[in-house]
């Protein structure tokens, strides 16, 4: 053993010494964290072990020897590197130095290696405070973690050249129990260690008993170099204590550069396991990647790999963000995919090949989807290694064994097509698809070939796009790749296997089933492939157009050589004779005849056919047209031979029949034709004419083509240029981007018109027979289609066409003198009389007709000019005004032209007649007849904007109403501004011109009257669901029919928001709040929204939206991607407003009328009774999972099927999204097949939304979602050209939610897809469609089929398939009971086990269901019923709501950590708004609580766990019950069923005047009584007790009032103060402490508690004395004792016995009159009882104490305070007759004034009183007839207060029953 040299040992003496005084400062208080803090870093037990390891391979030992004991662990190996020790400045420092350490390490610059001694060792510490080394130099210890101490023996287990290191354990049970953990689940612990082969391990279980020896070894077994990518494989054998592995490693040694250029080498590692029993690779397991040892980091592949990372300090992971790290993952990646190249080569001895179809399960599949990329670290280098690799190798093997690139790979699918085609077949078919010049990679075409089967099918279930190079070949492509050559090299053995083939494997590829004949035939390439040999060698397609016949069986009795007949080779084999009765190919017929003889001769550009074939033909032709006529095969023989037939002309010659008119001298005339080329030679075909008939041939040509008069031509024009200069000026192109022009010219015409002569038989002919046989008015417009600057979709508009304007400009016409006109030119006297007047053309063209003038009659020209005057002011004032109207109105309109006057002289006030209170609305822009557009009237003359300004008005022949609903304030000059000269002369005659428009807007609305009228009639008497029933609702509703008559139903609305901020989170969508209106909810429907931004700090802009999801009382808009930009710098917090302006709903019904007309119903057409088979339901109860089971459905259909269209459409956004979120959440795939039609509102759906230019519905595989409003005129205008989405041969139609989808639309999707599966999901008993139409405002698809019921549904006009979905998921059992009795026949199971969920929120107990009335008087300012917007509003629901909200988030049970979700559902939209605004206010709601509000229409779909159900009550409801929401199944269904877990139920209480008619409320409360553990019933008051500590607080803290003229608002007196009209309401909250907080005990005797008292007079002093003069409130404010006399004395009042006393208290201490009624109400003494009467009975009392007169309504005020006390309450109804009749009702002293009743009397009168109330309460009582009222809707009768076991009404059984429970 060699000994220390005296420098060692002086070196170790100083570091002892020097590791001593850094202990001593490292133990002080300040510095022991650093201790823990280092050996925490290592959380994983016994990692040391590793650490162990690590320091034995660098030190190049080849083996190690662990033992464990149960009190220490040694660890010794044979390394060759032993411990030195160097001065502390060292450059280099020594092990034992390092060791010794805080973080050093004795490894510098060394790659490849882990460090020696660095911090890593330092967590042997967990386990031992004495670590001892031993070596053959170094003996020593470690104490106190950094002082070395020598030892002077050598330990006995140690050999000489071994280093020992012993570790006696400081908690030796836990330490050896961890130990023994770490060793036993030891993993690779040698496979990357480049020097240690072996580790033998032994653990001692008992002490002093050795344990058996557990042995790690590695041997290689075989190595190759490639050296020219400096990479080498090692094969080695792994054996471990339970299994023997091998790998294959690779190892590589790599160059890195730094951040300062300097390269550094390292050696990486990746190794594939292999199973020598298999023979093959392991690749279902996950692998770690190593640095030396395993980390916690993985690539999720099955290779290891190893590098020398840089780690954290515990070792496990990575250490983020280095160079270093990134790069050697990214060469890791490249080494794994190499390796496969040289695994592919490598052959081990009686082994398969490496690499096979394994390579798919070698090669990761990340999964990606929308909301989650690649990991960039990890995954991303992966997959571009492997895609690299896979690109520019051979790496997948075939079928016949050999490997192919991605290029030369083909997945085959069906498995037979794979087992058909060779692979020189292959390669001959896909031989014209290779561009060799492009392909990158390897390629060869004779390569090419299938996959293996196994391969091919695992790279289609993986769905990896790594493999997206590979291609795939179907039996579509087979068929779409077959020609004649390739069936010219094919035997005839190879093709009655395609035969075989066809017919088993792909007949959906050829076969025409009865189903679907005409859908299919697009679908069946095989019909149109050269696959069958004819008798003539060539390979021709069975079909033609895929249904006619190309080739036949041959005749029997002749073989003409015209038809192509098979070969009789194939005829003779069985196998293909089957193939070919199948494919149904028979014999010719006639029309084969036809298609194959006749038609071929007209072949090519040069033909010559026979006369006398050409008359034969003919006959064949016209005698198969008289046999097939009329029948189905009419139109498609017609349209076959139309295009391909010549007929004879005139002139000699052949032409096409489209080319061809009938001969006559004025057709002649008119198109000057001299050489008769454009008719038809009938004379030739004399004889078959003769034979059939001239009309029989006539028809016939007629259906070819041939006119019998000149026709209308569509052009279609790119600009506007090419139109004459009156068309062009009406178009302004300016502001478009692009447009087209659609117009229309007659054939002809401008010639006829340019000649010198006009010849006026031919004038005539057209007049009388051409025009209107063409339907001249069809031709009116043109159309130009143009698209705005940065808009997606065009629009049109309408101008006059030139077939129009040329009839009427130009001069084709003759007059009664013989000379030529133009229509405009000529009046109607003046025509020719030959021209017809009845056929319309007179009003096309505007001729006018002439009225014989004055002159003419013989009077003067004076005479001549008054009656002109006469009649134009006539037609003005029709029979509305009076004489001295007309005059009036003239002398005003004559002194405004003469300047004189300013303001018309009705504005002066009369002295008979009342002034007129509404000013003139200000004018809208005019329309001037004859001038094409409407100008804007100039600013300045609209006339003063403030009518406060202007004198009051009197009645003028303008002001009356019919008159008043128009502008007419233009015809007044107002203001100091002048005419100019030029504007007087533009002016002349505007006031007629004004006056005219009036007129004319009066007869318009008449009209529009008559019309609404006449639709409502034709709806209510005629059938119901026939087209004629359809046409009126829909006309009538898209006339807005059912609005006022009075209103523009066609206006624009705008609304304006008060506030606007960018959605947290999200980048695109942004929140519009505080809306000016109601928002409505169609508004979901368009797209392009545009919004004017108003700003504080720039100008105003105008930024466009994509789509609009509509909340309760706001809006979120998606940003378009064009404006992301600038909306992203925009500071929204300076936007003062912004305002939408939006077209009326009208547009959208208007192209719903035009997609109904579309459908050409026959008159009488019922949409009911012709409904086909083709219909599914899918009928789902709230909560059943039906958007689950419509997003498996349309997830199975896309797996199953190869090819597969769905068009899903749902009535919102919502919707729409909701279910694409689902499909997206089931899919195992990434749903490329999913599309998201235009926009969605929901942004995390970006990814797959398309728009109109996509070409996506040409895929095989598509599922489009899209709201159902678009299918009405939406669709695709790509490329493809233009397809609509009901022109698409979709193979399903889903429509969601279908009962809020209006009739009208469902009627058209099924009428557009009526031979295609629809299936219809929704719910029959929830929301129904928002219509204006009274007549079908409830109709839907389920109406209409009577789908009305769950349990055994019956359908009409037949019974369709119905799943219903049985089992509701959302609501515990006892809520689930209440909405499956009330509306689903009782027949729904309950998925959740729970039956009862009773929780507490602070005090409140909730049980699953929860009823809570609520008062409601009809006068009283907080239970009133208030209309805003036209709507309901309840005030003190709204507030009683928001305050229980406020306590239960407050309140909430700690068990309750998830996300919670509390609802609000209310039936009218202004209350939710107004409770989701209060909420709003809510500080400091905890994040994992959930918030929705809004109305029940809007909730559809949706759920919480708490629902608050608002019942707010509407003015209708005694009057009207039938027709309010609280009477609506469907609406209160949809309410009650959103709730998971507690459902509260607001309602009017039982005492509301007209609640007898809330019998739908009853039904529910009925189904309730029958759950008695999980219903309970409270009283608002009762709630507010628990909340405030006391009844009735919100009502007196609530102060309630109109808006004014003017409101300054300050800070709140009153916790609530409410200003509300019908326009709006503002609530104004204010503090607590302001608040009366005085609180009446219940239950007991006494006032207050003196803390309670003392509380409520030192906070709120300002509210005692709140009707008191300020001196007595500053001497309550500033007086203590005055303050504890108080509160003593209002103790006292309850020991009071003379009235005196009371007066005294109340009059000495200032009490206001509401508290004093609570002290006198609360004493509960005869005393105090009889002050209440003198006080509401005896003026003389409160005058007394300076109060004001009390009345009735005080007693209403404070009903609440005295119906809380049991004597009071008694005396409540005489408080009433004390203040009406100055009497009390009470025996005794009943006849007396009460300023005359003592105080005696009194006393003796009331206790006699009350005894009588005893004796007649003990004496048995008649049963009282119970009330009754019966409910219209249904045949059952409910009694209303009736004492029965069930009584049918809620609160007879709950209010006075369960609070007892």
């Amino acid at each position: 053993m060699a000994k220390l040299t005296p420098t060692q040992i002086k070196l170790f003496e100083e570091l002892h010494n020097s590791r001593s005084e850094d202990f001593k400062t490292f133990n002080k208080k300040s510095y022991r964290g650093v201790w823990s803090s280092i050996i925490d870093k290592y959380p994983e037990s016994a990692h040391f072990v590793y650490e162990l390891l690590q320091n034995a391979d660098d030190a190049e030992a080849t083996e190690v020897y662990i033992i464990l004991q149960r009190d220490k662990m040694l660890f010794k190996h044979n390394g060759t590197k032993h411990f030195d020790i160097t001065r502390e400045d060292a450059k280099t420092v020594g092990d034992i130095n390092s060791i010794t350490g805080i973080g050093d390490s004795s490894k510098v610059d060394t790659q490849n290696k882990i460090g020696k001694f660095g911090v890593g060792f330092k967590a042997v510490f967990q386990y031992t405070d004495t670590p001892e080394i031993y070596d053959d130099y170094f003996k020593f210890k470690i104490e106190n973690y950094i002082v070395p101490t020598l030892l002077h023996c050598d330990h006995p287990n140690r050999k000489e050249g071994e280093t020992l290191f012993v570790f006696p354990f400081k908690d030796s049970n836990k330490s050896y129990q961890e130990i023994v953990r770490r060793l036993e689940k030891l993993q690779n612990p040698i496979l990357f260690l480049r020097n240690l082969q072996s580790i033998v391990l032994r653990i001692d279980k008992q002490k002093g008993v050795s344990g058996d020896e557990i042995v790690y070894t590695k041997k290689i077994l075989d190595r190759v170099e490639y050296e020219a990518d400096n990479i080498t494989l090692e094969h080695y054998r792994l054996e471990e204590p339970s299994k023997v592995s091998e790998v294959i490693l690779f190892s590589e040694n790599v160059t890195i550069k730094d951040e300062d250029n300097k390269r550094t080498d390292h050696l990486i590692n990746v190794g594939y396991y292999y199973d020598p029993q298999k023979k093959a690779l392991i690749t279902d397991s996950i692998q770690n990647i190593f640095c030396f040892f395993p980390t916690k980091e993985t690539f999720k592949t099955c290779f290891v790999s190893h590098a020398p990372f840089l780690l954290t300090d515990n070792r496990q992971n990575l250490k983020p963000g280095e160079n270093l790290n990134r790069d050697l993952v990214r060469l890791l990646a490249e080494l794994a995919a190499k390796a496969l190249v040289y695994m592919r080569d490598y052959k081990i001895e009686g082994g398969n090949p490496l690499i096979n179809e394994n390579i798919t399960e070698i090669i990761p599949c990340y999964s990606t989807d929308y909301w989650r990329s690649l990991n960039e670290l990890f995954e991303q280098p992966i997959k571009d290694a492997f895609e690299d690799i896979l690109n520019s190798e051979r790496l997948l093997l075939s079928r016949n064994d050999k490997y192919l690139s991605v290029n030369e790979a083909y997945i085959g699918t069906p498995r037979e097509l794979v087992d058909l085609l060779s692979k020189k077949q292959l390669a001959l078919l896909r031989n014209d698809s290779y561009d060799e010049e492009e392909i990158e990679g390897p390629f060869d075409i004779k390569n090419i070939d299938f996959l293996k089967w196994e391969l091919s099918q695992n790279i289609s279930k993986q769905r990896n796009d790594t493999y997206d190079n590979i291609s795939e070949y179907s039996s579509e492509d087979f068929a779409i790749d077959i020609d004649a050559n390739f069936m010219q090299q094919q035997e005839l053995k190879w093709v009655t296997r395609m035969y075989t083939f066809l017919r088993t494997a792909a007949p959906k590829l050829w076969k025409i089933t009865e189903k679907s004949p005409s859908h299919q035939n697009s679908n069946l390439p095989f019909r149109k492939a050269p696959i069958i040999k004819t008798q003539k060698g060539e390979w021709v397609a069975p079909f033609i157009d895929g249904t006619t016949p190309n080739v036949y069986l041959p005749l029997k009795e002749d073989c003409k050589s015209e038809y192509n007949f098979i070969s009789s080779e194939y005829l003779n084999n069985d196998m293909a004779k089957k193939f070919f009765n199948e494919l149904d190919i028979k014999e010719p017929d006639e029309r084969d005849y036809i298609r194959q003889v006749i038609l071929q001769k007209f072949k090519g550009e040069h033909f010559e056919v026979d006369n006398d074939d050409l008359k034969s033909d003919f006959e064949v032709l016209v005698a198969y047209y008289i046999r097939i006529k009329d029948k189905q095969e009419e139109a498609a023989f017609i349209n076959h031979i139309k295009e391909k037939l010549y007929l004879c002309g005139k002139d000699g010659y052949l032409h096409r029949p489209s080319e061809f008119y009938f001969f006559n001298e004025n057709l002649q005339t008119y198109f000057n034709d001299e050489n008769d080329s454009k008719f038809l030679n009938l004379d030739f075909y004399e004889s078959v004419v003769h034979k059939h008939g001239e009309h029989i041939v006539k028809e016939f040509v007629i259906k070819l083509g041939v006119k019998t008069t000149p026709s209308i031509n569509s052009v279609h024009r790119w600009s506007v240029w090419n139109l004459t200069d009156r068309i062009r000026k009406q178009i302004s192109t300016s502001n478009f981007q692009e447009h087209s022009v659609q117009d229309f010219e007659l054939e002809g015409f401008d010639d006829f018109c340019d000649r010198d002569e006009i010849d006026s038989s031919t004038s005539f002919y057209l007049w009388n027979e051409v025009l209107p046989a063409i339907g001249f008015s069809k031709y009116a417009n043109l159309v130009v289609d143009f698209r705005r600057p940065y808009a997606r979709t065009f629009e049109h508009a309408y101008y006059i066409s030139t077939f129009k304007d040329a009839l009427r400009h130009n001069q084709w016409l003759v007059d009664a003198n013989g000379n030529v006109v133009s229509a405009e030119e000529v009046v109607l006297e003046d025509l020719a009389p030959e021209y017809d007047r009845n056929n319309g053309l007179i009003q096309f063209l505007g001729i006018e007709k002439r009225e014989k003038s004055i002159i003419e009659l013989g009077g003067t020209e004076e005479q001549q000019e008054q009656l002109d005057l006469g009649k134009r002011i006539k037609n003005i004032a029709g029979n509305e005004l009076t004489e001295d109207e007309i005059i009036q109105a003239l002398a005003e309109a004559k002194a405004r032209k003469q300047g004189k006057m300013i303001t018309p002289s009705w504005n002066q006030p009369s002295p008979v007649e009342k002034p007129i209170e509404n000013p003139l609305p200000p004018e809208k822009p005019k329309h001037h007849p004859g001038k094409g557009k409407s100008e804007q009237i100039p600013q300045g003359t609209e006339g003063n904007d403030n009518p406060e300004d202007e004198p009051e008005n009197t009645p003028s022949p303008f002001s009356r109403p019919e008159l008043k609903k128009h502008d007419i304030t233009n015809m007044f000059v107002t203001g100091n501004i002048m005419p100019s000269s030029q504007q007087k002369e533009d002016n002349t005659g505007s006031e007629e011109d004004d006056v005219d428009d009036i007129m004319c807007k009066l007869i318009e609305q008449e009209e529009k009257h008559n019309k609404i009228k006449e639709l409502r009639e034709i709806a209510a008497t005629t059938e119901k669901y026939t087209k004629e029933w359809f046409n009126a609702l829909i006309e009538l509703e898209y006339r807005g029919g059912a609005a006022d008559e009075n209103t523009d139903f066609s206006k624009a609305i705008s609304i304006t928001f008060s506030s606007v901020h960018k959605d947290q989170g999200s980048e695109r969508i942004y929140v519009f709040k505080n809306p000016s209106h109601s928002i409505p909810l169609w508004m979901e429907e368009i797209c392009d929204i545009e919004v004017k931004c108003h700003f504080s700090n720039r100008e105003e802009m105008t930024l466009k939206f994509e789509v609009a999801n509509v909340r309760e009382n706001s809006l979120r808009l998606k940003a378009s991607k064009i404006y992301e930009e600038v909306l992203n710098r925009i500071e929204w917090s300076k936007c003062t407003k912004a305002t939408i302006t939006l077209k009326n709903q009208i547009d959208l019904m208007g192209k719903v009328r035009t997609a109904f007309n579309a459908l050409e119903f026959e008159d009488g057409f019922s949409l009911k009774d012709n409904l086909r088979d083709n219909l599914r339901f899918i009928f789902g109860p709230p909560g059943t999972g039906k958007t689950t089971t419509l997003a498996n459905k349309i997830v199975s259909k896309m797996n199953e099927n190869q090819g597969c269209k769905i068009l899903v459409l749902a009535p919102t956004n919502t919707a729409c999204d909701e279910l694409a979120r689902k499909i997206i959440d089931i899919s195992d795939d990434n749903c490329s097949w999913l599309s998201r039609f235009i926009s969605a509102s929901d942004e995390d759906l970006e990814e797959i939304v398309i728009d109109r230019e996509s070409l996506v519905y040409d895929d095989d595989k598509c599922c489009i979602i899209s709201t159902m409003a678009r299918l009405s005129f939406d669709g695709f205008s790509g490329q493809g050209g233009y397809h609509r989405l009901t022109d698409i041969d979709w193979d399903c139609i889903i429509c969601d939610e279908a009962s809020m989808i209006p009739l009208a639309e469902m009627a058209i999707t099924i009428y557009s897809f009526t031979n295609i599966p629809i299936i219809i999901a929704g719910d029959p008993m929830q929301i129904k469609p928002i219509l204006h139409e009274e007549e079908w405002k409830d109709e839907n698809i389920y109406t209409m089929v009577k789908l009305d019921r769950f349990d055994n549904p019956i359908t009409e006009p037949i019974q369709f398939e119905i799943e219903n979905l049985t089992t509701q998921y959302r609501s515990l059992p006892a809520i689930g009971r209440i909405f499956s009795e009330y509306a689903y026949d009782g027949k729904l199971n309950h998925y959740r086990t729970e039956i009862s969920k009773n929780e507490e929120f602070g005090n409140l107990r909730l049980k699953p269901i929860n009823f809570i009335p609520f008062k409601v008087e009809k006068y009283d300012s907080v239970f009133g019923i208030k209309k805003l917007d036209g709507s309901n509003v309840h005030i003190y629901s709204v507030l009683f709501t928001f305050e229980m909200f406020k306590y239960i988030i407050k309140h909430l049970p700690n068990d309750i950590i998830d996300d919670f979700s509390i609802g609000v559902v209310c039936p009218y939209s202004p209350q939710a708004q107004l409770i989701e605004s209060l909420i709003h206010q809510t500080p400091e709601i905890p994040s994992n609580i959930k918030i929705t509000v809004g109305t029940v229409h809007r909730f559809q779909g949706g759920q919480c766990n708490l629902m608050f159900v608002v019942l707010n009550p509407p003015l209708g409801m005694k009057t009207a019950s039938r027709r309010i929401f609280l009477n609506n199944k469907n609406i209160l269904n949809v309410a009650i069923s959103r709730a998971q877990d507690y459902l509260c139920i607001l309602l009017p209480h039982r005492d509301t005047d007209g609640y007898e008619n809330l019998y739908e409320i009853n039904k529910i409360g009925n189904i309730a009584l029958d759950d008695v553990e999980n219903v309970t019933s409270y009283t608002s008051d009762q709630i507010e007790e628990i909340l405030f500590g006391r009844k009735f607080y919100i009502e007196s803290n609530t102060f309630v009032t109109s808006h004014q003229l003017t409101n300054v608002y300050t800070k709140a007196t009153n916790r609530y103060e409410v200003r509300i009209d019908d326009k709006s309401v503002d609530i104004q909250l204010g503090s607590e402490k302001s608040q009366n907080s005085i609180t009446a005990e219940t239950g007991s005797s006494s006032v207050l508690s003196d803390n309670k008292i003392n509380d409520s007079v030192e906070e709120n002093n300002d509210n005692l004395v709140d009707v008191t003069t300020g001196n007595v409130e500053n001497k309550v404010n500033d007086n203590d004792t005055l303050k504890y006399s108080l509160t003593e004395e209002i103790e006292k009042s309850r020991r009071f016995t003379v009235p005196e006393e009371y007066y005294s208290f109340f009059s000495r201490v200032g009490i206001d009159f509401e508290v004093a009624i609570e002290i006198l109400a609360s004493a509960n003494t005869v005393c105090s009882l009889y002050v209440l009467v003198q006080i509401f009975g005896n003026s003389e009392i409160p005058q007394k104490l300076s109060w004001h007169s009390v009345g009735e309504n005080d007693i209403r005020n404070n009903k609440t305070v005295l119906m809380k006390y049991e004597l009071s309450k008694s005396l409540y109804s005489e408080l009433f007759q004390a203040v009406r009749s100055n009497r009390v009702s009470i025996k005794g002293i009943g006849e007396t004034k009460i300023k005359d009743v003592t105080y005696e009397s009194f006393v003796t009168a009331y206790h006699d009183h009350i005894e009588r109330k005893k004796q007649k309460a003990s004496k048995p009582r008649k049963p009282k007839m119970p009330k009754v009222y019966k409910n219209t809707n249904y045949n059952s009768y409910s009694s209303y207060g009736s004492s029965s076991e069930k009584s049918g009404n809620l609160y007879t059984d709950f209010e006075y029953g369960l609070s007892d429970w």
